[in-house]
C-alpha cells in the first residue's frame, strides 16, 4: 500500500515446559540466516534467546482512485507527477431508506511551490446536501465542494514549504485524510467510476491567502467535461499531456524529478491509455516515492 508507514517490532522464541523449566531459541548459526526481517537473530541481554523482526503496516485500505497533478499550465511541467497526490475512499449507500456518498480524501503527496485548494465538483441534480466540507458552492448546475482549503495546510513540506512525501530523505509527513458526506434523492445517478470530478485550485502565490494572478483550476483528463483545462504542451516533445491523472487503485508515485516513464515507461508513449500504470521498469521501486528506511511499502 501507498500509504504505510512502517515500524519493526520483534518476536522472542521462549516455552515453559512441562517441568517447569523455561526454554529460549537457540542462538545462529553459521548456518542460519539472522538478522531482523530474513531470519533468527540472538536478542540482546537474554541469553541465548532469538527473534525474528517483522514489519507492521498502518496503512489506509480499500483505496478506490488516486488523483496526481502536474500544476503548471503550458510551462516546463518536470512530469513526475507528484505536484500533488491525492487518494479517494468512495462508499455508496443506497437502501430504502438512506441513499448518499462518503467520500473520504486523503492529502498523500505535495511537491510544489505553489499552494491549491483541492475540490471536488458534482451535479446539482439528486444532491440534498453535503456535510464535511470545507466549503461548498453553486455554480452552472454544480456543487463546489472544498475539501482541504490549502494542500499546504494539509501536507506541510519541509524546506521552504515546498515538498512533502515526494523526497525519500527528508522526514514523513502523516497524509491528512477528511470525510465528506453527500445526501441523496431518488432522482441521483451513480457512476462507479467517476462518481465526482476532481479538481484543484492552483494559487502561483505559493499561498492561497494571496490570490495573485495567475490563479487557474486544473482538472483530471478523461474525467472532467471542461476540455482546455487538463492538459498542457510540453515544450521538450511539444506533445500535449494531462496535468491531472487518475489511477483506478492505490499508486506508487514517482520521486521527486523522476519523470513518470521511469518508473512506468508506457506511461507517455501511449498517453496514458488504460492500465498503463500496471506497466512497471524492473527497478520502479527504486524509482517511486518509499520514506528512508523503510524495508517494505507497498
Amino acid at each position: 500500500m501507498v500509504s504505510c508507514l512502517p515500524t519493526q517490532f520483534n518476536v522472542v522464541a521462549y516455552a515453559e515446559l512441562v517441568n517447569g523449566q523455561k526454554a529460549w531459541g537457540g542462538s545462529c548459526t553459521q548456518n542460519q540466516n539472522c538478522g531482523a526481517g530474513t531470519g533468527p537473530g540472538e536478542f540482546p541481554g537474554l541469553g541465548y534467546s532469538t527473534y525474528f523482526g517483522f514489519e507492521k503496516k498502518q496503512c489506509s485500505q480499500n483505496i478506490s482512485f488516486t488523483y496526481a497533478w502536474e500544476d503548471l499550465i503550458n510551462q516546463y511541467n518536470d512530469l513526475d507527477y507528484n505536484d500533488l497526490v491525492v487518494q479517494s475512499k468512495v462508499l455508496y449507500t443506497n437502501t430504502s431508506s438512506t441513499k448518499k456518498l462518503d467520500l473520504t480524501f486523503i492529502a498523500q503527496a505535495r511537491g510544489a511551490s505553489f499552494d491549491h485548494k483541492f475540490k471536488f465538483r458534482i451535479p446539482k441534480a439528486g444532491v440534498v446536501s453535503v456535510a464535511g466540507a470545507t466549503a461548498v458552492d453553486g455554480l452552472d448546475g454544480y456543487y463546489y465542494v472544498t475539501v482541504f482549503e490549502s494542500t499546504k495546510t494539509a501536507l506541510p513540506g519541509t524546506a521552504n514549504n515546498v515538498t512533502a512525501n515526494t523526497v525519500a530523505t527528508e522526514p514523513y509527513r502523516t497524509p491528512t485524510a477528511k470525510t465528506v458526506t453527500v445526501m441523496l434523492n431518488s432522482s441521483y445517478v451513480y457512476n462507479k467510476a467517476k462518481p465526482y470530478e476532481p479538481l484543484i485550485t492552483v494559487y502561483t502565490s505559493g499561498n492561497v491567502a494571496d490570490p495573485t494572478p495567475p490563479v487557474y483550476d486544473l482538472y483530471v483528463k478523461g474525467i472532467t467535461s471542461r476540455p482546455g483545462m487538463d492538459t498542457f504542451v510540453y515544450p521538450a516533445d511539444g506533445k500535449t499531456y494531462p496535468n491531472g491523472i487518475m489511477i483506478p487503485a492505490d499508486w506508487r508515485w514517482p520521486s521527486e524529478m523522476q519523470i513518470i516513464s521511469g518508473p512506468y515507461p508506457t506511461s507517455l508513449s501511449t498517453f496514458f491509455a488504460p492500465n498503463w500504470f500496471n506497466s512497471k521498469a524492473s527497478n520502479y521501486l527504486a524509482l517511486t516515492y518509499s520514506p528512508a528506511g523503510s524495508l517494505t511499502f507497498e
